[in-house]
């Protein structure tokens, strides 16, 4: 326990002091960061290993162990790795800081779609884990700039731009380069832009592109008859000179420019063509059908131009966001434009340069790096194409050129020899007369034939030399027609392979274009087969509907029927009530007026029995007597009340009868009256 105690009060001395109100702040600020993320590799393609460089900075009291490791989490581009970071210094004064390179492997497949801003990376130690993810936005620091595409003679790759006036030619022109150069700023506009329909560019101008081996050909746009077949015949020819403005014509001094530029056209002979339409341009048939012959016209001159649809962006307002995602009405003007040029809608893309962006936009490089990686590599190919008729054509014309010169040195020495140039016959006579001296006798050879022979012998020798030398001249000829008859069957069928395989390519094109209309005749049916069942459905709805409301009234009515069916029963039985109370009554009446004749024969016996009591009491006085027949009648009066259904009223016993008959008249004289 004292050693611990001990140990605890040398950390506390050793430990800073901090104040109190600071110490919050500072125990958040020490931590282990990842600061800067740094590209290393000079890229040529999209594919390949990529180094790349982080800073760890370590804002902590304890040094990280030797076995922190540094993680790439991976894109759609790149495949997950880690190395091996070790030990990072602990805070002293400032945060320890570390550099670790990685490297970065493409994966199988990975092209230039896959490719990700997103560079997430992760440090692990002391079985914690810091993250981070850096977003690039330069689309130079992956390519290289298209430096692995390059010519394959000393002519360098032109590119010509074409298109309507004010369709952001120049515009994406200085965008182009932008994406070419490094860092993440916008280059300043290196060509002039303008964007209405007036002409911003008025003269043929050739631009450096950025690139070692390709150069631009800005060119004014077309607007109403500044384009002729045969201007525009020239400028693909590479006929007019740099410098060559919209308003100069073929005379006088220009002349001349242009005879002193037809040697050095191969040097301004377009390679490839970006072609620049407009998403509106079908409100102007003129200019549509303008530009449709100008396409042609370019077709039929070997190119197949790349076609950006001019400010695509007022299409959709998410096209600047994702230039190269897929949107409705984006798609139906590309479909518009490919059966209008007659191409395929993989040579159609859209036009999006930076306007007020100060920065660079990952997804804006993309799609231009796209088209200048199509353009260059189709300018490459034209190239190819142009060097191996060029090379053709040489070689033609040297063996036209050696065989010329074979039969001036035959001639010469014919001419030297006295022997007529053209004479085959005279050729013949001599050698079948030298044929005749060919085996002379030994005793006439030392004669006088000696010289005469050796003479003979020298000119057959000559003749067979000449013989040899023409029959040599024949075969060099031969062979020279052999060989242009060799060159034009290559010729023909190499024409007859174009022109089967545009064949092909029409065919191919009209496959798909019928399958593009089977399609869409299908979602058509399709889409009208829906609208049919959503109809049919709307008409079973509303027949239910309307049978609902059928039933609905039916019902009302037969409620009402009902209700008018109950009234009338309450009426029904109201009325039986009525007169079965009414019966009753009569019945009752009948009843009480029944017992109402009894009960006054019963009161008139009564009466008579009163009158007869009251003689007899008169006469006898009898109290006792009295009293027993009063008690009687009352009784009797009694029994015959209940069998009436009539209720006497109780009275208490009254002395005398004499007062109680008075009472019972006096009541009975009062019923009667009632």
């Amino acid at each position: 326990r004292n050693s611990v105690n001990k140990q605890h009060a040398q950390k506390k001395q050793t430990k800073t002091k901090i104040p109190h109100k600071h110490r919050a702040q500072h125990t958040a600020n020490m931590a282990v960061t990842l600061k800067h993320m740094r590209f290393l590799t000079d890229r040529t393609s999209l594919t390949g290993k990529f180094e790349v460089e982080v800073d760890i900075e370590n804002d902590t009291d304890d040094a990280l162990p030797d076995t922190t490791r540094l993680k790439f989490l991976g894109n759609g581009h790149y495949c997950s790795t880690s190395v091996k970071a070790g030990v990072v210094p602990k805070r002293n004064n400032a945060p320890g800081k570390k550099r670790v390179q990685i490297t970065l492997e493409t994966r199988g497949g990975a092209d230039i779609h896959t490719l990700s801003s997103s560079f997430p990376f992760e440090l692990e130690y002391n079985s914690r884990s810091v993250r981070k993810t850096w977003t690039a936005r330069s689309f130079f620091n992956f390519s290289g700039g298209l430096n692995h595409i390059r010519a394959l003679t000393h002519t360098k790759l032109n590119i010509l731009v074409f298109g309507p006036a004010g369709s952001g030619k120049s515009a994406w022109l200085s965008s182009a380069y932008s994406t070419l150069s490094e860092g993440e700023d916008i280059e300043a506009a290196r060509f002039v832009t303008g964007g209405t329909a007036d002409h911003v560019t008025v003269e043929l101008r050739q631009h450096n592109l950025n690139h070692p081996d390709a150069v631009v050909w800005d060119t004014w746009g077309v607007d109403g008859d500044n384009y002729s077949a045969d201007f525009l015949q020239m400028l693909l020819d590479g006929m007019l000179p740099d410098d060559w403005k919209m308003t100069d014509a073929a005379t006088g001094e220009n002349l001349e420019r242009l005879a002193d530029s037809v040697e050095t056209s191969g040097l301004r002979k377009p390679h490839s063509v970006i072609f620049f339409y407009p998403y509106s341009q079908d409100a102007d048939p003129v200019m549509h059908g303008k530009l449709v012959e100008h396409f042609a016209l370019m077709k039929r001159c070997g190119y197949n131009p790349i076609v950006l649809i001019a400010r695509a962006d007022e299409l959709d307002e998410k096209v600047r966001e994702n230039p190269m995602g897929t949107y409705p009405d984006v798609e139906a003007v590309k479909d518009k434009i490919a059966t209008a040029f007659g191409i395929p809608r993989r040579d159609i893309f859209l036009s999006v340069p930076y306007l007020s962006e100060e920065k660079k936009a990952f997804e804006i490089d993309r799609l231009i790096y796209t088209i200048l990686e199509r353009s260059l590599k189709s300018a490459v190919s034209k190239q190819r194409m142009l060097h191996e008729e060029e090379t053709g054509r040489e070689d033609k014309f040297n063996a036209e050129k050696e065989y010329a010169q074979h039969l001036a040195n035959v001639k010469a020495k014919r001419s030297r020899l006295g022997t007529p140039t053209n004479s085959p016959s005279v050729d013949r006579t001599l050698l079948s007369s030298l044929n005749a001296f060919s085996s002379p006798s030994p005793a006439k050879s030392p004669g006088g034939f000696g010289g005469v022979y050796a003479q003979l012998q020298a000119f057959k020798r000559q003749q067979e030399i000449e013989e040899e030398l023409r029959q040599k001249e024949e075969s060099l000829a031969q062979q020279a027609q052999e060989r242009e008859r060799e060159l034009a069957a290559k010729e023909e069928q190499l024409r007859l392979q174009q022109q089967e395989r545009q064949r092909e390519l029409a065919a191919r094109e009209e496959q798909l274009r019928a399958q593009q209309q089977q399609v869409l005749l299908r979602q058509q049916q399709e889409k009208l087969q829906e609208l049919q069942a959503k109809e049919e459905s709307l008409r079973a709805r509303e027949r239910e509907v309307e049978q609902e409301e059928q039933q609905k009234q039916r019902l009302a009515t037969l409620r009402a029927r009902e209700e008018e069916l109950l009234q009338k029963e309450r009426e029904l039985r109201e009325t039986l009530l009525r007169q079965q109370q009414e019966e009753k009554m009569a019945q009752l009446e009948r009843q009480m007026q029944e017992k109402e004749a009894e009960f006054r024969k019963k009161e008139l016996e009564l009466q008579r029995q009163q009158e007869r009591l009251e003689a007899q009491m008169r006469t006898q006085g009898f109290r006792q007597e009295n009293s027993t027949l009063l008690a009687n009648g009352k009784e009797r009066i009694t029994k015959s009340a209940a069998r009436g259904k009539r209720t006497v009223p109780k009275r208490e016993p009254v002395e005398g009868c004499a007062l109680q008959l008075r009472a019972a008249t006096r009541a009975s004289k009062r019923k009667d009256s009632e």
